[in-house]
């Protein structure tokens, strides 16, 4: 629909999921890419991704996490594991051996151990944070341990045959899949409509000729404009990522972030220039997160009020009569209009 940008979604997953995935994306209108991969590989699919403005990526939980440690910007969604998916994962680990390790990451865990608490089943659960541990956990379990089937992501797939583990990947429904698509679509609608009102406080800003400056609750300046620069006679790229006591100390904008109160339309002299100077708290919930200052150039105020003046002047006292079409008989008539026609010489109301 024309003036409704397209969602973009990219899901990476590994290759035993592809095919569900794709079933999953078809329930939807976004525009979906399904690409197989995981970890590393998984990786490199997000940098090109982030790279071609896509919204929002969805991968398994290990896989995710990795976008994260690896700095990726755009919002990252995991695709949650179930009660469910372990209850079936364990059946199958059950036909090999009794004894069974899940290793699970950070985000993973919640889950685990619900499953153990809900079943009062005692399973070995062990916590990693990258695949570096996923094979160094593996080795320790190989040396402390009788265990020899593990349960996990799709990264146990490849190291725990190497050191002679059964490995089962935990399965992932369809529906889970589909859940993770409409935690993308909401994340995705709400940062589009947050850019939007970025770019909409940044054109007024920008386009504002007041001078305007924002900063957060730590007392870094985060937005400087062009009227500023000028009324401050100083460049916003120098500004910017500056604290506010070094930048501008004579403004005590710390007292703002402190107290909570802050100063409207206060006249100060800066830089041999008078100004009036307005000191505002941004409130959330009775927090106060930044500050903004509003500079107004008082010489540029009177002279709107001068040009004001004489708009109202040249339009509003426009005569519909003239003398002329004045009639008067009596002598004292004619004096008054005398009278009349003198004081219309000047600007002056009567």
């Amino acid at each position: 629909m024309r003036g409704i940008p397209m969602i973009k979604i990219a899901v990476i997953v590994p290759k035993d999921l592809v095919e569900t995935t794709k079933l999953a994306a078809e329930e939807f209108q976004e525009h979906i890419v399904v690409e197989e991969g995981s970890m590393k590989i998984g990786l490199d699919l997000a940098k090109k991704y982030e790279s071609l403005d896509f919204d929002v990526l969805i991968a398994r939980s290990g896989t995710k996490l990795l976008f994260k440690s690896a700095g990726i910007q755009i919002p990252s969604i995991s695709i949650p594991l179930t009660v469910r998916d372990i209850y079936d994962s364990l059946k199958d680990a059950e036909e090999c051996d009794s004894k069974i390790t899940i290793i699970a990451f950070q985000n993973m865990l919640s889950v685990c151990r619900d499953f153990t608490d809900i079943t009062e089943r005692s399973i070995n659960i062990i916590e990693v944070d990258n695949e570096k541990e996923v094979e160094e956990k593996i080795i320790d379990l190989k040396k402390s341990s009788s265990n020899r089937v593990i349960i996990g992501g799709g990264i146990i797939a490849r190291y725990g045959p190497k050191y002679g583990f059964k490995t089962i990947v935990f399965k992932t429904g369809k529906s889970s899949i589909i859940k993770a698509i409409k935690e993308g679509i909401k994340v995705a609608k709400a940062t589009k409509e947050e850019k939007k009102r970025g770019a909409r406080f940044k054109g007024i800003v920008e386009n504002s000729r007041d001078g305007i400056f924002s900063f957060d609750k730590n007392g870094l300046i985060n937005t400087f404009n062009s009227s500023a620069e000028k009324l401050l006679k100083a460049k916003g790229e120098d500004i910017v990522g500056k604290h506010i006591d070094d930048a501008f100390p004579q403004f005590e904008l710390m007292e703002v972030l402190d107290s909570g109160v802050g100063e409207v339309e206060v006249v100060k002299s800066i830089n041999d220039k008078k100004m009036m100077v307005s000191k505002i708290p941004i409130k959330v919930n009775n927090e106060v997160t930044d500050g903004v200052v509003m500079l107004h150039d008082i010489n540029r105020i009177q002279q709107m009020e001068e040009k004001i003046r004489r708009d109202a002047l040249s339009s509003g006292f426009s005569a519909n009569y003239t003398f002329e079409d004045m009639v008067s008989y009596s002598q004292k008539s004619k004096e008054v209009i005398e009278i009349a026609k003198e004081y219309a010489k000047v600007d002056s109301t009567i």
